[in-house]
C-alpha cells in the first residue's frame, strides 16, 4: 500500500495541464492497477501568455514544410552527371522526374500559403474564415503537403516511373 500512497492523486481529465498524472488503485492485497491521464495544453499548465509560445505549432510546422520545399526542389532535381547525362544532354527520364519534383514543391507551397495566410488572419482579425475549422482545412493542406513529398520521394526512389 506504501505505492499506492506515494503516488499522485487522480486528476480531473477535464481540467487543462501539460502533465501525466499516474496514480495506483488498489485491486486485491497487493495488485493495483496503473491510471494515467495526459494533457497537452502545455501553455495554459505553465500559464505562458507570449504569443511565440502560443503559436509555437505553426512555426514549427512552417520550419518543417520549409525544409520539404528545400528537399523536393532543390535536392531531389540535382543533377548527377555519371546517371542523368547522355551524350552531353540531361536524359527524358530526369528532365520528367524534375517536372514531377516541381509540381509537387507547388503542392508544398500551397499547402504553406493556405495554412500561413489562415495562420495570420487568425492572429491579426481574430479568427478562422468559419469553414476552416468546419471543414478542418489545416488538416487537409498539411495532407497536400505531405502527399506532395510523398509523391517526390516515391519517383525519387524510383518506384513511380
Amino acid at each position: 500500500m506504501d505505492l499506492v500512497q506515494r503516488l499522485p492523486s487522480p486528476m480531473d481529465p477535464n481540467t487543462p495541464c501539460a502533465t501525466s498524472s499516474l496514480y495506483a488503485q488498489a485491486v486485491s492485497g497487493s495488485e493495483f492497477i496503473l491510471l494515467g491521464y495526459l494533457h497537452t495544453d502545455l501553455t495554459a499548465y505553465l500559464g505562458v501568455t507570449s504569443p511565440f509560445w502560443n503559436h509555437f505549432q505553426y512555426i514549427a510546422a512552417a520550419v518543417l514544410f520549409a525544409i520539404l520545399f528545400y528537399f523536393t526542389l532543390f535536392v531531389f532535381r540535382h543533377v548527377q552527371i555519371e546517371q542523368d547525362v547522355i551524350n552531353g544532354q540531361i536524359g527524358p527520364h530526369k528532365t520528367r522526374h524534375n517536372s514531377t519534383y516541381f509540381g509537387c514543391a507547388m503542392c508544398i507551397t500551397l499547402a504553406m500559403m493556405a495554412i500561413g495566410g489562415a495562420t495570420v488572419s487568425e492572429w491579426y482579425l481574430g479568427s478562422l474564415v468559419p469553414c476552416w475549422k468546419g471543414y478542418r482545412l489545416t488538416f487537409v493542406f498539411e495532407e497536400t503537403g505531405l502527399m506532395g513529398l510523398n509523391i517526390a520521394w516515391l519517383v525519387k526512389r524510383q518506384f513511380a516511373p
